[in-house]
C-alpha cells in the first residue's frame, strides 16, 4: 500500500519545475501495487472513480517520486495506472547542485568542444621551422611548439 497524489499536469514534460498547486490536484488516495514492479515503472491499482481518469501524472510519497502516468487501464471497478518516473521533477534539487561542462546548448555554445552535429569553419594552417642551434637543440630530442590564434588575411 502506497499513498499517491494524483495530478491533471498540462505542462511540457520537458519542464524541470512543474507547477504543482490545488487546482491540478486531483486528490491523494491509497492505492496498491500491482504485482511486483520496479521503482522507476510502478503499475498503481486504484478502486474506480471518475474524477482519477482525468489523471496524467502522480507523486508516490513511498518512492519520494515524481511520475508520467502512460496508460490508465479500467477493468472490473478498478482503475490500472502504468506509470514512468519524471526524473526531471524527481531529481531536480540534486540536478541543481551539479557541476558540468555544457556540450550543447542552442545558445552561447563552447566553440573549442569538437561537436560532430555543429558545423563551422576550422581554418588549419601547419607550417614547420627549423630552430637554429641553441639550448632547443639536441641530439636525441625533439619540441613541438602549437599556437592557437586569429589567421591574418594572406
Amino acid at each position: 500500500m502506497a499513498t499517491i497524489t494524483l495530478y491533471r499536469m498540462t505542462q511540457d514534460k520537458r519542464v524541470v519545475h512543474k507547477l504543482l498547486n490545488a487546482q491540478n490536484t486531483i486528490g491523494s488516495v491509497t492505492a496498491i501495487f500491482k504485482g511486483e514492479c520496479t521503482v522507476t515503472d510502478p503499475d498503481i491499482e486504484l478502486a474506480y472513480d471518475t474524477n482519477y481518469l482525468e489523471a496524467n501524472y502522480m507523486y508516490i510519497s513511498d518512492f519520494g517520486r515524481y511520475y508520467f502516468i502512460r496508460q490508465t487501464t479500467v477493468s472490473e471497478q478498478r482503475i490500472i495506472f502504468s506509470c514512468h518516473v519524471d526524473v526531471l521533477k524527481s531529481f531536480s534539487s540534486q540536478m541543481g547542485e551539479m557541476q558540468g561542462i555544457i556540450a550543447r546548448n542552442e545558445n552561447n555554445y563552447n566553440m573549442y568542444l569538437a561537436d560532430k552535429y555543429f558545423k563551422v569553419d576550422q581554418y588549419k594552417k601547419d607550417e614547420i621551422f627549423t630552430f637554429p642551434e641553441s639550448k632547443f637543440s639536441h641530439k636525441f630530442m625533439s619540441y613541438a611548439l602549437i599556437v592557437a590564434g586569429a589567421i591574418p588575411n594572406s
